[in-house]
C-alpha cells in the first residue's frame, strides 16, 4: 500500500522527479531498524550502573528500554527519566551514562531485508546514493561499519544534530546535484524532512519503525509516503514512463 498525499501529486514535482539523479538516505529506523542498536548501548550502560550505584544490571536494562519506548528515541531524555524515578540528581551520573552509550560500537547491525536489494538497483540504473545522519559522528560511523553498507554510498555526511542544510550541501555538491534533482529518503518526520523540503529537494517518508504512527504538520512531512522498499522504487521507476505514476 502506498500513500500518495493530494498536494504533492502536481506535474510539476513529477516533472521535478523524472529529471532526479541522486537519493540522499537516512540511516537509523530508515535503513535497520533503531532498536537493534539502542539495545547494545543500553546493556553498556546497565552494567555501568550496576558497578557505580548497585542497581540490578537486568532490571536496568528493562526499564530502559521500556522508557526508550514510552516515549520513542526522539526525546533525547531516557537517562533523566531513569535517574529521577531512581531518586538520583547527579550531573556527572548523566553524563557518563551518555559516554558509556556513545561508546557503544556494535560489530554487526542488519539491515531491513529489503534495503539491500533497494541500494542495488538504484545503483544499477545509474543513481547517485548520499547517506545523511544525525548523531554523534563516531557512532555512526560504527553503525554504518556494522550494517557493511558503506560501498553504495557515493557521499556519507553525519552532524551531532538537527538535518540543517549544512548536512545535505556537501553532499549535495559531491553528487554534483542539484536539490531539486535529489530525492530525500528518511522515516522520521520530526527531523528528516523539514530542511530537504526547505531546500527544494523531493521528500519520501518510510511508515516503518518507532515513527510510522506520527503525525506531524505539513512542513515536517514528507511529500510522499511508502510502507517498503520495493513500494519507493516501483513509483521512482514509474516517473520515467508516459503515463508517469500508475503508467503502462
Amino acid at each position: 500500500m502506498s500513500i500518495i498525499k493530494p498536494e504533492t501529486v502536481e506535474e510539476r514535482i513529477k516533472d521535478r522527479l523524472a529529471t532526479h539523479s541522486a537519493i540522499l538516505m537516512d540511516m537509523d529506523g530508515t535503513l535497520f531498524e533503531q532498536f537493534q542498536f539502542v539495545s547494545g548501548a543500553f546493556m553498556l550502560v546497565a552494567d555501568f550502573l550496576s558497578e557505580k550505584l548497585q542497581i540490578d544490571k537486568n532490571r536496568s536494562f528493562e526499564e530502559l528500554m521500556e522508557i526508550a519506548r514510552e516515549r520513542t528515541m526522539l526525546t533525547g531524555d531516557h537517562f533523566n527519566v531513569f535517574l529521577n524515578r531512581h531518586g538520583i540528581f547527579d550531573r556527572n551520573t548523566l553524563e557518563e551514562m551518555i559516554i558509556t552509550y556513545h561508546s557503544f560500537h556494535p560489530t554487526q547491525l542488519t539491515p531491513y531485508d529489503d534495503v539491500v536489494p533497494f541500494l542495488e538497483k538504484t545503483k544499477s540504473d545509474g543513481y547517485l546514493l548520499g547517506l545523511v545522519s544525525s548523531g554523534n559522528e563516531e557512532t555512526q560511523r560504527s553503525k554504518l561499519n556494522a550494517l557493511q553498507l558503506s560501498r553504495y554510498f557515493d557521499c556519507v555526511s553525519f552532524c551531532p544534530g538537527k538535518k540543517t542544510p549544512e548536512i545535505f550541501l556537501p553532499v549535495l555538491e559531491k553528487l554534483n546535484t542539484a536539490p531539486e534533482n535529489a530525492v530525500c529518503i528518511g522515516d522520521n518526520p520530526v527531523e528528516d524532512f523539514f530542511y530537504a523540503k526547505k531546500m527544494g529537494m523531493t521528500t519520501i517518508r518510510l511508515l516503518r519503525g518507532q515513527y510510522r504512527t506520527l503525525r506531524p504538520d505539513t512542513e515536517h512531512d514528507a511529500h510522499f509516503e511508502f510502507e517498503t522498499f520495493p513500494q519507493i522504487y516501483e513509483f521512482l521507476a514509474s516517473l520515467n514512463r508516459p503515463n508517469g505514476p500508475g503508467g503502462i
